[in-house]
């Protein structure tokens, strides 16, 4: 019968391999599943890039818009900005 001590030992003897502890795989396996990996990681990055690429562009411009309101109230008001600024001080 089986304990969890076994267990352990048996997964710690495998080195987690799928193949069952049998340690004279191709290495060819090994260096495809990891070149996968490493793909399917860059693109994810690349993917995330893009958005937040995106996303700050997005920021950035409506920033912008912001300013450009922001300014063109003050300079239409320009009596209503001089009144808040002297209640403020």
């Amino acid at each position: 019968m089986a304990t969890t001590s076994d267990n352990a030992r048996t997964s710690a003897n495998s080195s987690g391999t799928a193949s069952g502890g049998n340690t004279g795989g191709s290495g060819a396996d090994e260096g495809g599943a990891l070149s996968t990996v490493r793909q399917s990681a860059a693109d994810a990055y690349e993917a995330a890039r893009d958005r937040t690429s995106a996303a700050y562009a997005a920021a950035r411009e409506k920033a912008g818009t912001v300013g450009q309101r922001t300014a063109q109230g003050i300079d239409s008001a320009t009596m209503v900005a001089i009144a808040g600024g002297l209640a403020l001080g």
